[in-house]
């Protein structure tokens, strides 16, 4: 059985996972090719935002609460196993998707003790701030595109979009990404501590800013030309009223 174990420090509400308006992921070297790891990320992410919380109008002791659950830093350390019991290690696919699954997993554990701190009507209204700070590829996820109405070939266009930006943040990520890892003398164990200079994205005219910028425009100008008048009616209305974010750095919003 080959075993690896990951932690990623995940710092504040800006992290790798948490910023995007795409589906967030994770991209991580372990001496080989880079492996993409996808998480959709969830409203916890932005919940510790000063102008979300004050737009919820979160009592004091919300705010102690939050403070509570998530940390001062609203920062997340998440642990991963990946398991293989194949005759040889599971490609970077699979390893990909098995972290990202799991990275989801505990993320929607942690919603759950969010939810329970706020009000239904403010938890809805961070959902829908949620799809803003997403944006148009908030689409791929299946709940969403069924909720705006997407068919079947809708659904593969929105894929292939956020599949191509994807592709591009992965290796301007990759290329940011340091590592650190120990292994077992027999070679069954790794433990890989994983971290991003994301100073390079806070940089307007950085090649790594203006690529992903560009790639992100693209992908979303692609997705909204696949909708129907009335499905980009639907998919504003799940957006509610619209809001502005404070202006941070832009790695935040990659």
């Amino acid at each position: 059985m080959h075993r690896i174990a990951l932690i990623a420090a995940l710092l504040g509400s800006g992290s790798c996972l948490a910023q995007g308006p795409d589906a967030g992921g994770l991209t991580v070297k372990m001496g080989g090719p880079a492996i993409a790891i996808q998480s959709t990320g969830t409203p916890r992410q932005i919940i510790k935002r000063p102008e979300v919380q004050t737009h919820l109008h979160l009592s004091v002791r919300q705010r102690a609460l939050l403070d509570e659950a998530t940390g001062a830093s609203g920062g997340t350390a998440i642990s991963i196993n990946l398991n293989n019991t194949g005759p040889a290690p599971a490609n970077e696919a699979e390893i990909g998707k098995q972290i990202g699954e799991q990275i989801q997993k505990q993320l929607e554990a942690q919603d759950a003790v969010l939810r329970k701190i706020l009000t239904e009507a403010q938890w809805q209204r961070l959902s829908q701030l949620w799809l803003q700070w997403r944006g148009p590829m908030a689409l791929d996820d299946a709940s969403v595109a069924r909720q705006a109405g997407l068919e079947d070939a809708q659904r593969t266009a929105v894929s292939r979009a956020v599949a191509a930006y994807q592709r591009i943040r992965s290796e301007v990520f990759a290329a940011m990404s340091q590592q650190d890892h120990q292994s077992n003398p027999d070679g069954s164990a790794v433990r890989v501590m994983v971290r991003m200079d994301m100073s390079e994205l806070d940089k307007p005219l950085s090649p790594a800013c203006k690529r992903l910028t560009a790639a992100r425009k693209e992908a979303e100008a692609a997705i909204l030309a696949a909708l129907t008048p009335s499905q980009r009616s639907a998919w504003s209305g799940m957006q509610g009223d619209p809001f502005i974010f404070k202006a941070e750095k832009q790695a935040l919003r990659f």
